[in-house]
Formats: C-alpha cells, structure tokens, sequence
C-alpha cells in the first residue's frame, strides 16, 4: 500500500537531498508533498528534482505541520522532518510495530552530533528507548484523520519554532483519546543548529504548557550523574560538559522565552557528515 509523505522545510537545501532520497528507498510513495516556507536557497528545486508537489505556506512550523495534515490524501501518512535521513527500507520495518488500534507509529531518531549520540545511545543500554514518553515526530506513521483537524495554542501560530512533539501527542493522547506506539526503528537526525536547540526546546515546552519549571529544574540537576555515566559508557569525557550544558539551556529557554520566539535559519550549504 503506498502512503502520501509530507515534509516541512525552510532553507534546508544543505541536507535535502539526503533526506528525500532516503524517502523513496525507505517508503512506499503515493505523493510527496514538500510544505515549504518560502525557502531562498536551492530548497525548492531539491524538492522538485525528486518530484515533489510544493505547497507554500508562509507561517511557523506548527501551521506547516497542521497544513501537511490537512493536505495528504491517504488515510495513513507519514512525516519526515527534513533534517531526517532515513534506512532502507524504513517503512516496511516500522509497520512490524503496526497495530489496527494505533493512531500515531514513532520511530527512534538519533542526534548525529558525536556527543549527544554517545549520551543517548550510553542511555538507551539501561532503557528501553520505546518505554520513554517522547515523541519522534521527525519519523511518524499517522492516521489522517487523527491529526487532520488538529488545533495548535493560537499564541504559538506566528512563531517559528515549537515543541510541536508534544503538544501533538497531546493532542492525541488527552483531547483525542488515541493510543500511540514508538517502534525501536532508528532513523539519523542532523539538526540545523543544536547549539540553540535547546533554548528553543525550553522556550517552546514553556510556550505550550507541556513542561512545569519544576520538572525541567529536576532534569538539569539529575544531567550531571545521567551525563557520568554516559561519558564511562561511551568512554568520552567531553559528553559530561555537553549534556550538562544542554540541559541548562534548556532551562534558560523556558526562563527567557521571549528570546527565542523566532527560528533564524539563512541559507546553509554545508553538507552533514554520515
């Protein structure tokens, strides 16, 4: 059975390509629809090279988001971030995880900065990454009719950036009552700037009331044996400072919000390494 695909992009010639072309080894396309937010660099011929259908949307990612629900055609659909590069034959390995009453599929994507991937993965030998209550929207099986009518806070529709993961499991999970599933099927993920990720990250859980300050504060001070035990695992000194940091920006993000209301992405030309 072959399943509409939709991914949202904004300037993302520098890993597109890669994206795309793991997108047609990986899954069974009926229509590719590419929701771009008028891209200046080579984004949309990338996207029509690998015979795409462009619908422009000129809002943040949640209205991206919500316009590809709306727009695929299938019944079940998928969504790939663009900064996802998927296995071969992803979709097929991932409907193995495939139950009639499951709403939304995850897969499990992987940073592929060094540091942030050896702390996950150091995590991941003492729990079951499927048993974690996160979502992996970057790799997403769906039913369309559980996500077509979805409703995002209208505070967050202007601004470019969100933790829409979560506020889509929620949505899901707690307004529509769906049951949702992760797979233990691992696709790479190279975001556009992990360096201000994590500000956005705590910016945007603060934004849709999906993370308490109490919670985040418990996170931050747990970081440093959690980021301990991932620099003996991963025999990598350098994570420790890493995810300590991470999860202090995370914590300034939720305290300084209005900071990071806006995603700043130029034009980037730099390929990913892997």
């Amino acid at each position: 059975m072959k399943v509409d695909v939709m991914v949202c992009t904004y300037n993302s010639e520098w890993i597109l390509d890669k994206c795309l072309e793991s997108i047609w080894q990986g899954i069974p396309v009926k229509t590719l629809w590419v929701i771009d937010k008028s891209s200046q660099d080579q984004t949309r011929e990338i996207a029509e090279k690998h015979h795409a259908v462009i619908v422009d949307c000129d809002g943040g990612i949640l209205e991206a988001r919500a316009l590809g629900f709306r727009t695929v055609e299938t019944d079940l659909f998928v969504n790939i971030d663009s900064d996802v590069v998927l296995p071969r034959n992803w979709y097929q390995k991932m409907m193995r995880y495939w139950e009639n009453d499951v709403a939304c599929l995850w897969g499990i994507s992987i940073e592929q900065h060094p540091l942030h991937r050896a702390y996950v993965e150091a995590m991941y030998r003492i729990r079951d990454p499927t048993s974690y209550r996160v979502t992996h929207l970057p790799n997403m099986i769906a039913k369309k009719d559980a996500l077509a009518d979805i409703k995002f806070p209208s505070k967050l529709k202007s601004v470019s950036f969100g933790n829409d993961d979560a506020w889509i499991m929620h949505w899901m999970r707690d307004v529509k009552h769906l049951r949702v599933k992760t797979a233990p099927i691992r696709c790479k993920h190279y975001s556009y700037r992990l360096d201000l990720k994590p500000f956005w990250f705590g910016a945007g859980t603060r934004l849709t009331g999906m993370t308490k300050l109490r919670s985040l504060a418990t996170r931050v001070a747990l970081s440093f044996p959690q980021a301990c035990y991932a620099g003996l695992v991963s025999k990598t000194a350098r994570v420790v400072p890493y995810w300590t940091r991470f999860r202090f920006q995370c914590l300034i993000g939720w305290l300084q919000w209005n900071k990071y209301l806006d995603l700043k992405r130029p034009p980037r030309r730099r390929k990913p390494n892997g």
